[in-house]
C-alpha cells in the first residue's frame, strides 16, 4: 500500500505556537508547493517548477521522481513552448480522477455522512449512517463506515481519510463535541492505525470553508460563517487557516449578546449568541 502522509498539508496557525522544521517537514513542505501549482489542471516541467518553487534541480528531481513512484503525479506530454535547443522538457501533472479521498461528515446528530471522492470532489460513492434519536454516534460506527466505503476501491489510489466533525479538534484529537459527546478522543490515531491511511480531522465549519476555497468562489483570504443548528466561524489568511487559542478560533456561538451573562458564556447559556439567534 502506498502511503501519502507527507503529501499534502494546509497550513495552519496557532499563536504562540513556534516549532523548528525538521527534514520531514521540508520534505513535507516541498512537496506540497509542487502539488499546490500543478492542481488541479497544472503542468510543468521540472525546470519551471525549480523556477516557481525557489528548490535546486537536485531538490526538484527528487520530490518529482518520489512523487511520480508512488503515482501522485503523472507524465503528460512534453513542454512545447520550450527552446528548439536541446532536450524538451517533461510536463508533471495530476491525474485527478485516479486518486481518492474517503471523506466523513459528523455535523449533524444521529447522522454519519460518507463518500469517496476524486481529487475535484466529485463523489464516487456514497454512504451514511442514521441512528434514532436515543442512539448516539460511536467511533466504531465511523470505523464501520470507512470500512464499508473502501471496499471496493484501490487501496493504492486512496491518498487519506478526511473527516469534519463539530466542536473543537486539536491535533487530530476532539477535545470537545456537545453534539457528538465526545471529549479527548483521539479518533486520528485510531483511523490510522485501523487503516494505515493518513487521517485528516478538522472542525466542520473549517472543512466548509476549505470547500468553499478551492471548490466554490471563496478568497484566499476570508472569513467564513456557517449558520445551521449553530452558528460557528473560520478564517483564512493567505491560505493559512487560522484556528485560534486552544483551537477554537470559530467558536462565536460562545459570544455573549446579553451582559447579564458576562463576555464569555457556554453555547448552551441563555446569553450566547447561539441560543439567542434560536429564539430569533
Amino acid at each position: 500500500m502506498t502511503s501519502y502522509a507527507n503529501t499534502i498539508s494546509f497550513p495552519l496557525h496557532t499563536p504562540g505556537r513556534t516549532t523548528k522544521a525538521s527534514p520531514a517537514d521540508v520534505r513535507r513542505n516541498n512537496r506540497s508547493l509542487v502539488f499546490g501549482l500543478l492542481f488541479p489542471n497544472g503542468q510543468l516541467s521540472r525546470a519551471d517548477l525549480g523556477r516557481q518553487t525557489g528548490l535546486s534541480r537536485v531538490a526538484i528531481s527528487g520530490v518529482a521522481n518520489s512523487m511520480l513512484d508512488e503515482g501522485l503525479i503523472c507524465e503528460s506530454g512534453f513542454d512545447v513552448n520550450a527552446s528548439s535547443k536541446g532536450k524538451r522538457g517533461t510536463l508533471l501533472s495530476i491525474d485527478t480522477s485516479r486518486l481518492h479521498i474517503i471523506s466523513v461528515d459528523l455535523s449533524q446528530e444521529h447522522l454519519a455522512q460518507g463518500a469517496v471522492t476524486d481529487l475535484l470532489g466529485t463523489p464516487q460513492q456514497r454512504m451514511e449512517m442514521a441512528l434514532g434519536p436515543d442512539n448516539d454516534i460511536n467511533a466504531d460506527m465511523i470505523v464501520q463506515l470507512v470500512d464499508q466505503l473502501r471496499t471496493d476501491i484501490d487501496a493504492d489510489t486512496i491518498i487519506g481519510i478526511g473527516i469534519a466533525a463539530t466542536g473543537v479538534v486539536e491535533d487530530g484529537v476532539i477535545r470537545e463535541s456537545t453534539v457528538l459527546g465526545w471529549r479527548d478522543l483521539d479518533l486520528r490515531g485510531m483511523l490510522e492505525r485501523r487503516f494505515g491511511f493518513p487521517v485528516t480531522i478538522s472542525n466542520d465549519v473549517v472543512c466548509s470553508m476549505l470547500a468553499e476555497r478551492f471548490f466554490g468562489h471563496g478568497d484566499k483570504s476570508m472569513l467564513f460563517i456557517k449558520i445551521d443548528r449553530g452558528i460557528g466561524a473560520a478564517t483564512l489568511i493567505d491560505d493559512v487557516t487560522v484556528i485560534g487559542q486552544n483551537h477554537a478560533g470559530g467558536e462565536i456561538g460562545h459570544i455573549s449578546l446579553d451582559p447579564e451573562w458576562g463576555c464569555c458564556v457556554r453555547a448552551a447559556s441563555a446569553g450566547a449568541w447561539r441560543r439567542w439567534s434560536h429564539r430569533r
